[in-house]
């Protein structure tokens, strides 16, 4: 075996296994070398997307296509890189070859772009609703209707609730199926939103997925839940969820301690952040941030459970909250725990059985990341950088 090709296989090795800082660095040596065999070229593209670099993702991902026209895998990160880059009757195309229909039809529908905003020009602060829980706002959709909209970046397009998005008539697409983190899978119909305003931010052409919203999160919040803002809205502009003043900013990028304690993150196909995370000081791996775990600091699959050594906090079971429903999960007691340039000691999280993503991507997911580990801090996210940051004093 050649040295390419020895570099090559620990590359994807390196990729199954999630380390994907390792496996990028090493495909960019083995580009410097002249490497170009299909095989790398998927590879290396899948981190491109991974690392939000659409420009250099397309030409890598379109040559390793060329070669293997049959991989489903390859015309999959292919429509999604088409998908971020805002070429959307491209994405549609590719989408309806992957037999997802309405998708491909709102991407059509869509034609000329969405997401169409004007940035602003100072931060925009939106208050949080009540004195405690998870990030609740409200923000104002098509001719002005006025809902309450749940801040969850383990959603990727918003969330509408079919009572709101019938008052307002947003137009459907058709329907398909949706699968959670943990939990069941449900079905969500895909549409397109005329306008939704954020205090001064006014954004038109918003891809919504329409989900019964109001149902599913009865049991986390006294109030109706309206709809969801996830990742895709998140990642327009850099935004702050500041749990220590509890207010949303949008457009507020990191500076100060955030930026020089910043540290990057990642963002899977169907709009998922990955964050690399150290558990124990025992095992390297990545978790979701899902903010929309609500109340707990993380949860793991048993196998990340086992590898860093967390043990079971007890023999009950604790109650956990997500978009999808409420769940029984085991609680388990992580000495330490280290992501987003930040490390907490003494920890509580949940035994997630089972845990759907952990293989999903290819590669290796260990578990949640939930907003408990952020607790009283600031949470910092710029999908344009893709840097995070978690800054401010640990909570009394």
């Amino acid at each position: 075996m050649s040295g390419i090709n020895r570099h090559l296989k620990t590359a994807t090795e390196l990729f199954h296994g999630g380390r994907l800082a390792e496996a990028a660095a090493l495909c960019e040596a083995l580009a410097a070398d002249g490497e170009a065999s299909g095989q790398f070229r998927g590879l290396f593209g899948e981190l491109q997307v991974l690392r939000n670099r659409t420009d250099a993702a397309e030409p890598l991902l379109v040559a390793a296509l060329a070669e293997a026209p049959e991989s489903v895998r390859l015309r999959g990160l292919l429509a999604e890189t088409y998908r971020r880059a805002g070429r959307l009757l491209e994405a549609a195309g590719l989408y309806r070859d992957l037999h997802r229909p309405a998708l491909a039809t709102k991407l059509a529908a869509a034609g000329g772009g969405w997401y169409r905003l004007t940035p602003p020009t100072a931060p925009i602060t939106l208050p949080w609703l009540g004195a405690s829980g998870p990030a609740l706002i409200e923000a104002r959709v098509g001719d002005g209707r006025i809902g309450r909209f749940l801040i969850d970046t383990g959603v990727g397009e918003t969330l509408l609730d079919p009572h709101l998005a019938s008052a307002i008539g947003v137009t459907q697409f058709g329907e398909e199926a949706i699968h959670f983190p943990a939990g069941p899978a449900g079905r969500v119909g895909h549409g397109l939103l005329s306008r939704l305003a954020l205090g001064e931010l006014v954004i038109e052409g918003v891809p919504v997925q329409v989900y019964d919203t109001r149902t599913a999160m009865a049991g986390l919040l006294p109030l109706p839940v309206d709809g969801v803002i996830g990742s895709g809205l998140l990642s327009r502009l850099p935004v702050a969820l500041d749990y220590a003043r509890r207010e949303l900013r949008l457009g507020d990028a990191m500076g100060g301690d955030g930026d020089e304690t910043s540290s990057p993150f990642y963002w899977a196909a169907d709009q998922y952040p990955l964050v690399p995370a150290r558990l124990n000081d025992r095992l390297d791996t990545l978790l979701f941030l899902d903010t929309g775990l609500s109340g707990t600091a993380f949860g793991l699959s048993l196998s990340s459970a086992q590898a860093a050594e967390v043990e079971l906090a007890d023999a009950n079971q604790g109650v956990g909250y997500g978009v999808q429903h409420q769940f029984q999960a085991h609680t388990l007691r992580c000495q330490s725990l280290s992501a987003a340039g930040h490390r907490r000691q003494g920890l509580n999280g949940m035994l997630l059985q089972p845990f759907r993503l952990e293989h999903r991507f290819g590669f290796r997911i260990g578990g949640l990341l939930g907003d408990g580990f952020i607790g009283g801090r600031c949470l910092w996210l710029d999908f344009t950088r893709m840097r995070i940051a978690i800054t401010g004093p640990d909570s009394p």
